[in-house]
């Protein structure tokens, strides 16, 4: 009987192994693995940082494996995290107008590739400002700023948009070293901003880089820039910075920074910070008057009057736009109200920038804090011109009341004061030679001169 049950098993055995397809794989009934992406697409801000794609792995198999790999050279410290269930990356900052494009990470899983596609934005400027030519200003720094491998130049550019003055920019940037250094363009290349400035070549000294820009219909303070390049070529340069408020600016200029004049002499122009008594009776001051013919407007007369302080800096402009020409070496008299429009009867305010000089109706005077002198560009008020003994000619005694009231406060301020004095002769640039006269304004322009930055002497 014992020996009739062992045959029957290995019958029974023989029968099974005979119904067994020996191409059978033991894990064919184990569910399929299923890999999933977030999201097959990353924007990486324009800071960069680091970025995560989140995945899932539904009936994760026993033996799959997981990998990504990317050939994309601004995507760094590429990883994958299963327990955690997500992909990281990391992007420097993209200090390019344009966007980067392009990049993939290649996810493996299963025998199966899945694409990331990688994008990361270029700078979305605060500010985007192009210089003309002649807005743009250039200052040795001095012995102080300079070693024998180079020296640093002050870039004082204005910025505009369109026909409106957006601010002003300063950059300091140091330049090869050269026998002619006080006749050189700023050399081709790259310039990096430096922190520390070490003053060297091809770096943007720290200490003398700043901005000052409309903010909210005001012109801000000066505000000190924190990072930023400048990309300089032989057509002119575009700078790309930040402030410490993280504020980014544009700066394109087509002219290359020139330097021909040896000084080091600089000071501070800003915004007048209250209400100025102009100070006629606090120092010695004489006026001094130019005339232009119809330089604001066909038909009408414009003075120049300047009031300069005997120390040779604290000075006022006015230009006046009378109905008729004075008799020779006279002021017009009358009163006269500030006013945009270029119509006689007014005095012009605002103005922009013609030759690299200031121009327009403005109130300047000395406030040595730091080196600072502080202006206004007027807007509404008077000026009232009268003399008691018109007949003595340039001997005359004029005087010139005003009241004026600062362009780039709400309100402004007030800018006041009386003058009484001679007036020192009127130069007739209508007689000079076309080629000598001034350059004709436009007819009520419109194009507002208001930055707080460095003017250079």
């Amino acid at each position: 009987m014992k020996k009739f049950f062992a045959i029957a098993a290995m019958v029974f055995a023989v029968a099974m192994t005979a119904c067994t397809d020996p191409n059978e794989n033991p894990y064919d009934s184990a569910p399929t693995p299923v890999f999933t992406l977030s999201t097959s697409s990353v924007e990486v801000p324009q800071a960069g940082g680091e970025m995560a794609v989140p995945f899932t792995i539904e009936n994760p198999g026993e033996w799959a494996q997981l990998r990504a790999t990317t050939t994309t050279k601004w995507i760094k410290n590429l990883a994958w995290d299963e327990e955690n269930g997500k992909i990281t990356f990391t992007a420097d900052a993209n200090n390019s107008d344009d966007p980067l494009t392009g990049g993939v990470i290649t996810v493996a899983y299963d025998f199966k590739e899945y694409n990331i596609s990688v994008t990361q934005l270029g700078i979305a400027y605060d500010y985007k400002w192009t210089v003309p030519a002649e807005a743009m200003q250039t200052q040795k720094l001095g012995a102080a700023n300079e070693n024998t491998t180079g020296f640093a130049v002050q870039v004082v550019t204005y910025g505009y948009n369109g026909e409106t003055m957006e601010g002003a920019a300063s950059l300091a940037l140091v330049i090869p070293y050269s026998p002619s250094a006080y006749c050189v363009d700023a050399a081709a290349g790259t310039y990096q901003f430096d922190a520390k400035n070490t003053l060297a070549v091809g770096s943007i000294i720290n200490a003398y880089s700043f901005v000052s820009t409309d903010v909210a219909g005001q012109f801000a303070t000066t505000v000190k820039f924190e990072s930023g390049t400048v990309t300089m070529t032989k057509e002119g340069f575009v700078a790309r910075m930040f402030d410490v408020n993280g504020k980014s600016y544009r700066i394109e200029c087509d002219a290359v920074p020139h330097v021909d004049t040896p000084t080091d002499y600089f000071y501070k122009i800003n915004l007048i910070t209250g209400d100025v008594d102009l100070g006629f009776d606090q120092q010695p001051f004489y006026l001094m008057a130019d005339y232009y013919g119809d330089y604001y407007a066909e038909g009408t007369h414009n003075y120049t009057l300047t009031f300069l302080g005997m120390d040779g800096y604290s000075k006022y402009t006015i230009d006046l736009i009378a109905t008729e020409k004075a008799e020779a070496d006279m002021l017009p008299l009358g009163e006269f109200t500030i006013s945009s429009n270029a119509e006689a009867g007014n005095v012009a305010y605002n103005g922009g920038i013609e030759g690299g000089y200031l121009v327009g109706s403005m109130i300047e005077y000395p406030d040595w804090d730091g080196g600072v002198i502080r202006y206004g560009f007027m807007k509404n008020g008077k000026i009232k011109i009268s003399t008691e003994n018109p007949e003595d000619g340039i001997d005359a005694i004029y005087k010139v009341e005003i009241e004026a009231y600062d362009d780039h406060h709400a309100p402004g301020y007030k800018m006041s004061g009386t003058y009484e004095g001679w007036q020192y002769g009127i130069t007739d640039y209508t007689e000079e030679a076309p080629a000598a006269a001034p350059a004709k304004k436009v007819a009520n322009n419109k194009v507002e001169f208001a930055y707080n930055a460095t003017y250079l002497r």
